[in-house]
């Protein structure tokens, strides 16, 4: 980014906005998420940012949404997470009397998908670990 100074960069900024390629600037935000998000491929982000910059037709979510999809994948599974546990809790299902098994089917194939998840995530293959699991 050596190659603007600072003007120069609001000046680029300014060229897209009026081009369309920022739709709002709130989405300039993007920018910001995505240099957080990836700090493993940091390099990859800087050029990235460079082609935005020097492109004018290039938009913003075109240049960095692929950097900050994962983290709002993430944050969306986390607040799944904490709502189910909440809303389970809450029911209290432990005293549950009627459709008593389909209500354990159901925790059954939650079980499951976590199982299968966290195998996935620990880098184990998920369809090995789920047989081993059932036996």
């Amino acid at each position: 980014m050596e190659r603007y100074t600072a003007d120069g960069l609001i000046d680029r900024f300014v060229a897209k906005y009026r081009a369309g390629r920022i739709a709002s600037v709130i989405h300039l935000r993007r920018i910001l998420e995505a240099s957080e998000a990836v700090r493993d491929a940091r390099t990859t982000f800087i050029h990235r940012l460079a082609e935005f910059v020097d492109d004018e037709t290039l938009e913003t979510r075109a240049a960095f949404d692929e950097f900050v999809a994962d983290t709002r994948r993430t944050q969306s599974v986390l607040r799944a997470c904490e709502q189910f546990v909440t809303q389970v809790q809450r029911a209290r299902i432990e005293h549950v009397v009627e459709n008593r098994h389909e209500v354990m089917r159901a925790l059954d194939d939650v079980r499951v998908l976590v199982h299968q998840l966290l195998d996935s995530l620990e880098g184990e293959d998920p369809t090995a670990a789920a047989e081993q699991e059932r036996r």
